[in-house]
């Protein structure tokens, strides 16, 4: 991290905490200019911050007027520019923008100090790098949190994550009694027949049984202690914070959505499988993460971007390997990314807050529509064993009467 970098956004911090202004997510992400805007500022509403030196402007000047017409027609006006460059270069009258060079004890270019008082004052030298990036940070997001939003952080940090523990706690109960029953009747049923019988995933009773709750359930479900332990301890980690960042109630909203929705991708693009595991419902929450580092500007903090990426090079990773639901995954990550934008409070966002909430109407609906149309097609593949070890286990939970209704259902949807 070098000291001009620094400096850049010792800018960002007085502009944002003096006058208002928030980061612009340009899509264009580099670690050389941050633009920051504010639509009732009566001098200059877009501002471009950069460590480029003047000469560097006839470059990008494409890239600065695509910019400014984005927000000019986001923002429904026409809007004021300034180009401010960390540098102790010349600002001459022909310049392309309203220029302005500035860097510790030096000032050149358009006179700022009516319309932002103290600008000459702001860069100043520090001992440490780092430690001066750190405390700008912290003072950002200070900011950003109202006084509304530091009351409701409090209260939200002295309740506990409901959510999150009835997940983890609902999760743990299955998977002991599942490990019970396999004890009780002395380990004659196998792993997957237990598992479609609590509930799991199985894309032939979901046809062919129209037992459409699977989707759901099979998300508190897990295969092994492993399986189980991986699932819980990333809950635990993202949960808490997720939970009071959006609520309780949104939490549960991306989980479920997202747990169903990576089920009805393995149904509709993948052949008579079992699936389970909250894993869906963790990605969901991967996608809020994501939404937030773009629509907050963290993404444009080079660590915080480093270990952003690094998560998703993980979870890829993991989403690749053998016995791993890659379509699972991919479900639950899209639901999570389409909610996000939908719950995000970005004001430039707007636009996007709508076409979410219609995305997300129209995935589900498609969705509903391929899985009714489906509903009486043949499965590619039959387990006849793992179907009777299931209406087995009903007759020993004492549901004789039921197992033996779903075994002529089931034989009559394959005979179809």
């Amino acid at each position: 991290m070098n000291e001009n970098y620094v400096k850049m956004y010792q800018l960002v911090e007085f502009f944002i905490t003096k006058f208002g202004y928030i980061f612009v997510d340009t899509s264009m992400k580099n670690d050389e200019e941050v633009y920051l805007v504010n639509s009732k500022n009566n001098c200059y509403q877009l501002i471009r911050i950069t460590t480029k030196n003047i000469d560097s402007v006839v470059y990008d000047k494409l890239k600065i007027n695509h910019i400014k017409d984005i927000i000019s027609k986001t923002l429904r006006m026409d809007i004021n520019f300034v180009d401010i460059h960390i540098s102790q270069d010349e600002i001459l009258e022909n310049e392309l923008y309203d220029s302005v060079a500035i860097d510790v004890g030096y000032y050149s270019g358009i006179d700022l100090t009516v319309g932002y008082p103290g600008i000459k004052k702001v860069l100043h030298e520090v001992m440490d790098v780092n430690e001066e990036y750190k405390r700008i940070s912290d003072s950002l997001q200070d900011y950003f949190i109202t006084s509304k939003e530091i009351a409701k952080r409090k209260k939200a940090l002295h309740q506990k994550p409901v959510v999150t523990i009835t997940m983890i706690s609902i999760s743990l109960i299955l998977y002991f009694l599942m490990y019970y029953f396999q004890y009780q009747t002395n380990y004659n049923y196998s792993e997957v027949s237990i598992i479609v019988a609590f509930g799991g995933y199985y894309q032939a009773f979901v046809r062919g049984l129209h037992q459409y709750y699977r989707l759901l359930t099979s998300g508190f479900l897990h295969i092994d202690f492993f399986h189980l332990f991986m699932n819980m301890y990333a809950l635990y980690i993202v949960g808490p914070s997720i939970e009071r960042k959006y609520g309780s109630k949104n939490m549960l909203l991306t989980m479920i959505a997202s747990i169903i929705m990576g089920n009805v991708f393995v149904y509709l693009l993948q052949g008579n499988t079992i699936a389970l595991g909250i894993s869906g419902g963790i990605y969901g929450l991967l996608g809020l993460i994501v939404i937030n580092a773009f629509s907050s500007g963290l993404v444009n903090q080079p660590e915080y971007r480093r270990q952003l990426f690094y998560m998703l090079g993980i979870n890829m990773f993991i989403s690749l390997l053998p016995d791993v639901s890659l379509l699972g995954h991919l479900g639950g990550f899209v639901s999570g990314i389409i909610i996000g934008l939908y719950l995000d409070s970005n004001p430039l966002w707007k636009r996007i807050k709508k076409n979410a909430l219609l995305a997300f109407i129209t995935l589900s609906l498609g969705s509903i529509l391929l899985i009714y149309n489906s509903k009486d097609r043949p499965v590619d593949h039959v387990y006849y064993k793992t179907d009777l070890e299931v209406f087995e286990i009903y007759e020993v939970l004492g549901l004789s009467d039921y197992a033996d209704a779903k075994n002529i259902q089931i034989i009559d949807f394959y005979s179809k």
